[in-house]
């Protein structure tokens, strides 16, 4: 087969030209759409992966502050275990002094009084008794009351006034300082 060329050299040169120009113009098309779309999922994933972050920080505050509550919690009970010790340790240190100020209590009962529980607390640098008990009768429980008022390691004794609106089978709770 015969080539017949109807375009002149130089012509043909120009076509050649512009058709490499059209195949570039085409190839840089489809270069810059394939940018375009690579750059949109970049975006996407870039949109994805800050949410996630998001919600991951996020999940990080509430897990921090949640440990900083359980944390404080913890402070707080390790205080009160330790007031406990140190009263416990204050108890040792002074028990016979203690246990001399509540048998000399003891043995100032009347006869017609009955103990139910002596409670001693710490409360700053003093000690708190608080007396739990049944009295027979409203005159029994006054003596009590007028016997630890002159007693000197008793002080500052509260009684409530429902300790002496009965007449008979009185059930008293008497707080007071106690000195060691």
């Amino acid at each position: 087969m015969e080539e017949i060329n109807l375009l002149g050299e130089k012509n043909k040169k120009i076509w050649m030209l512009y058709n490499t120009a059209r195949i570039a113009v085409y190839m840089g098309s489809i270069t810059v759409l394939a940018i375009l779309i690579f750059a949109g999922a970049l975006f996407a994933y870039n949109k994805k992966l800050s949410e996630s972050l998001s919600i991951t920080k996020n999940s990080i505050s509430t897990f921090q502050k949640t440990e900083l509550k359980q944390e404080e919690k913890i402070k707080e009970e390790a205080k009160k275990i330790n007031a406990k010790i140190y009263f416990m340790d204050d108890l040792l240190e002074n028990h016979k002094e203690i246990s001399l100020a509540i048998k000399e209590l003891s043995s100032i009962f009347p006869s017609g009084i009955s103990i139910s529980s002596i409670e001693l607390r710490l409360i700053g640098d003093k000690y708190i008794s608080v007396i739990k008990g049944s009295s027979l009768t409203r005159a029994d429980f006054l003596k009590l009351q007028s016997l630890m008022e002159k007693n000197p390691n008793f002080s500052n004794i509260e009684s409530p006034l429902s300790n002496i609106t009965k007449k008979e089978n009185i059930d008293f709770i008497i707080t007071s300082d106690i000195s060691i």
